[in-house]
């Protein structure tokens, strides 16, 4: 079993600070348990704020700004070595403005992302 150690989160930590977005800063890391521990992640990541050209957004809403969930944003950077493994953990975090935890369960489409990409255990603030 997999123990997410002190390290793990604080590194989350300061990664979902990183984040552009001002009110839900979320990181997301993904790591292989079965792998010696100086190289158990695969990928880590946090959520981000991307615009659409103005045709694009025409087609679709009305909004301007969208964001890419940390763990999409974690999968898609390393996704030919995630969709390769089995039995990955998703360790998901959110920082409030005060810079503490708070509760980040991840939605419905990230956790069916998950599943797509075998990644069965999800821990989450």
């Amino acid at each position: 079993m997999l123990k997410l150690s002190h390290n793990y989160i604080s590194d989350l930590i300061r990664t979902a600070i990183k984040s552009d977005i001002r009110i839900s800063k979320h990181a997301a890391i993904i790591i292989d348990p079965k792998r010696p521990k100086w190289c158990r992640v695969i990928s880590v990541s946090y959520n981000s704020r991307y615009n659409l050209d103005n045709t694009t957004r025409s087609k679709l809403t009305e909004k301007k700004h969208y964001t890419i969930h940390a763990e999409v944003n974690a999968i898609n950077k390393n996704k030919k070595v995630i969709r390769s493994n089995k039995g990955l953990v998703l360790c998901v975090v959110k920082v409030n403005s005060n810079g503490e935890l708070s509760y980040s369960e991840p939605c419905e489409n990230c956790k069916k992302m998950c599943e797509k990409y075998n990644i069965k255990t999800i821990y989450y603030s």
